[in-house]
């Protein structure tokens, strides 16, 4: 095997078929290559166990890491001008190894997200508000975070001090100061949000609200004077509520600084070449503002997607 070359070709078939993620797997006699495509994982190749090896630590030395080194690391490197995340984890028969390749730009628009008009103008009008929170929700690999940049390309980048908070930082933006947290090193989300709040900020990003310090952190930054904008993990707008609560934040904060949560999922759209197949993803949502009371459900964003042909009723999943 020449490592250098198969790893290139995998990788050039990702960037040409829209590959989101790649699954490097070991096993007791070989291993192999899945491709995930629209959601859904498939075999690409396998190869020997004699050739993970070689083929492991050319991929390790590409992000940076320690070639030497068995079990949890994370790295980052860049391919055809293309951001690919890699993270490996210790595994029965070795490690596993799985690449994030991050879109090629920002070229997605609020108005590209196919949110329907009632939510998308009361969405834009409350980010046009000087302070609240403003949360987008789902599981993982729900597109949350590409919604939250299609959001900061509407603010006015020029004129007010937007900082982000991520782990990892998946887009350069212009005129954004971008922080990247570093859990080994103790500065997670927390903390880092405490300093911000001292370097007057107008808005927030935070990549996700992921324990009861931070929640209440940004509550707080939103009574203050700030926009908050962030991810959080919950299955619907309902549950965002109870979330809060049970990290602590107390209902009447909740109820002065919320302004909308926005969830999401994902749907396989029908292929316009091949009705039968799919190609493409978009998204699935729920919305409810807290500011005009507009209120747009999953099921009415459904029947839209089935209205139009987008999708058929069992490929459109919650």
């Amino acid at each position: 095997m020449n490592p250098v070359k198969e790893i290139n070709d995998m990788l050039d078939n990702c960037l040409s078929a829209a590959i989101s993620d790649v699954h490097i797997e070991s096993f007791k006699d070989f291993f192999q290559v899945r491709y995930r495509e629209d959601g859904l994982l498939a075999l690409w190749r396998k190869y020997p166990r004699a050739e993970r090896e070689q083929f492991f630590t050319r991929l390790k030395i590409m992000a940076g890491l320690d070639t030497n080194k068995y079990g949890l690391q994370d790295g980052r490197f860049t391919y055809k001008e293309r951001d690919i995340r890699l993270s490996v984890m210790p595994v029965f028969w070795g490690e596993k190894i799985v690449l994030r390749i991050l879109s090629g730009g920002l070229s997605l628009t609020v108005d590209d997200l196919g949110l329907p008009e009632p939510a998308r103008v009361s969405l834009t009008a409350n980010l046009a508000r000087p302070a609240g929170l403003l949360l987008v929700t789902g599981p993982t690999g729900s597109g949350k975070t590409t919604t939250l940049y299609a959001l900061l390309k509407l603010l006015d980048r020029a004129q007010k001090n937007i900082v982000t908070i991520e782990d990892p930082i998946e887009y350069q933006l212009d005129s954004v100061n971008q922080v990247q947290i570093n859990q080994a090193r103790e500065v997670g989300f927390a903390e880092v949000l405490r300093a911000v709040l001292r370097q007057d900020p107008d808005i927030i990003f935070i990549g996700e609200i992921r324990d009861e310090t931070t929640a209440q952190i940004a509550v707080r930054a939103a009574l203050t004077g700030h926009l908050v904008l962030a991810t959080l993990h919950t299955r619907d707008t309902q549950e965002t509520f109870t979330r809060l609560l049970d990290l602590g934040v107390a209902e009447y904060l909740l109820r002065a600084v919320l302004l909308a949560v926005l969830s999401q999922r994902l749907y396989r759209r029908l292929c316009p070449d091949d009705p039968r197949g799919f190609r493409g993803r978009s998204g699935l949502f729920e919305y409810r503002s807290f500011t005009d009371q507009v209120y747009y459900s999953f099921e009415q964003s459904r029947q839209d997607i089935l209205k139009k042909g987008l999708s058929t009723a069992k490929e459109v999943f919650y």
